[in-house]
């Protein structure tokens, strides 16, 4: 594993710098593998160097890991007020991207709180003043999925498919959605979606996702198993609850004998988790299929 063989070099060396982002490295794969415990020990470790060093963009980077780990474990409020932390930071010390960097934290905020609609309009106008940037133009039509203004995301959809998506080498062509969908994630199931600022949650719930929308119930089962595994393992309560929701939609689609029972149970544990967290919209969400389930 090239992480641990870095940070390996960089304690060979005895160099601080080095050993920094070899844990900050480290830390970024161990969230991809679901390694929470391991993540744990590089920021600590990040943490100590960065007050050891003193350099400002060790204890810029430090700041706001600390908030995304803190989404993760579900203290939304803390999260936050850490990311407030970090770009402050990062105006004093003036870092270029720490205005970037806040704006990717407050998304995955904002999405938790159920208030993506805040910045809905700020996203959709970033994506008029870039419009090279292909994965603006996604980012944009989530947000806009997200805060209620589905008719709005369908039509930038609608706008790439006529396109042909250009910037995804066709790849989600309709024609090809299926093949190229499982070429391009069956590969890497028990990984997760993380950018070094934002987490998305295991390839595994995409993939049950596109299995319960491709009618293919006995894979997507199989599929969201494998991502509430990995989620409970990061002990991440949105993506725990976003995982049980899916899962129950995909037994009320596909009712068999004891389906009904089982989503009423699964989507039960997705309102107590969305509810004591404050996830507003995966609540309401919850609430809405559990009703289906009656």
């Amino acid at each position: 594993m090239k992480a641990v063989e870095c940070e390996a070099l960089a304690d060979q060396l005895g160099d601080p710098v080095s050993k920094f982002w070899a844990v900050v490295f480290r830390g970024t794969v161990c969230v991809q593998v679901g390694d929470i415990a391991e993540v744990a020990r590089c920021h600590e470790e990040a943490a100590r160097l960065a007050s050891d060093v003193g350099q400002p963009i060790f204890k810029w980077t430090s700041s706001f890991s600390r908030s995304w780990s803190i989404l993760l474990a579900g203290d939304v409020a803390r999260a936050e007020a850490l990311a407030d932390e970090a770009l402050q930071i990062g105006n004093d010390t003036r870092q270029r991207d720490a205005l970037t960097i806040y704006g990717a934290q407050l998304f995955s905020i904002r999405w938790h709180q159920g208030r993506l609609g805040e910045i809905a309009d700020m996203v959709v106008k970033i994506v008029h003043d870039n419009p090279g940037v292909s994965g603006f133009r996604s980012l944009a039509a989530l947000v806009c999925m997200e805060s209620g203004r589905g008719d709005e995301a369908r039509g930038m959809l609608d706008a790439e498919r006529s396109s042909g998506f250009p910037d995804a080498q066709n790849f989600l062509v309709p024609t090809c959605l299926d093949a190229w969908a499982r070429v391009a994630l069956a590969c890497w199931p028990q990984l997760v979606g993380f950018t070094g600022v934002n987490i998305s949650g295991a390839i595994a719930h995409c993939l049950g996702t596109l299995a319960t929308v491709l009618g293919r119930y006995q894979d997507a089962d199989a599929h969201f198993a494998e991502a509430l595994r990995i989620h409970e393992k990061l002990a991440a309560p949105f993506l725990i609850a976003m995982t049980d929701l899916e899962g129950g939609r995909m037994l009320l689609s596909r009712r068999t004998s004891d389906d009904l029972v089982c989503a009423e149970t699964t989507l039960r544990s997705a309102l107590a988790l969305t509810h004591r967290y404050g996830y507003a919209a995966l609540e309401a969400r919850a609430r809405e299929a559990l009703a289906l389930s009656s």
